[in-house]
């Protein structure tokens, strides 16, 4: 766990490190919760009894950070491998662990491929934002100055 979270924190950031983590661990939960509530007539919902099965911890953080930086990194087979063994964990063991973990992948590739391309968008955007006020700001110097 250690190891993949300093890794993370490496290669992506502590900011993004913690964006991934926390969104993939609250979108299993929440797909468990909803999935609860839908009960267990509905395709996607679970018998009563999940309600009190215990969280499964930081695992899906876990996996989802791996996923995010293997992305990252290019790690194509590394990636496909993360995720081919909790497809394989949850075949094998269904158990709302293996959901959980999923729904941590689901998410953290949507995650990665969002920052593959907007990235660098936000940040571009206000750099040009304060080149403008500046550009301005110069001008209105210009002005006062004549």
């Amino acid at each position: 766990m250690f190891l993949v979270f300093g890794v993370a924190e490496i290669v992506l950031g502590r900011r993004l490190t913690l964006v991934v983590a926390y969104a993939c661990t609250l979108a299993g939960t929440l797909f468990a919760r909803v999935g609860v509530a839908l009960g267990p007539h509905h395709a996607l919902g679970f018998p009563r009894w999940v309600a009190y099965v215990r969280d499964t911890g930081p695992s899906a953080a876990v996996v989802a950070l791996a996923v995010v930086v293997a992305l990252r990194c290019r790690a194509w087979w590394t990636a496909g491998a993360v995720a081919l063994s909790m497809v394989v964990e949850a075949l094998l063991l269904p158990n709302l662990a293996g959901l959980e973990h999923l729904v941590a992948i689901s998410t953290a590739a949507l995650i990665a491929v969002w920052v593959e391309v907007f990235g660098d968008y936000w940040p571009r955007v206000l750099t040009g934002v304060g080149a403008a006020a500046a550009v301005a700001a110069q001008g209105r110097a210009r002005a006062v100055a004549s």
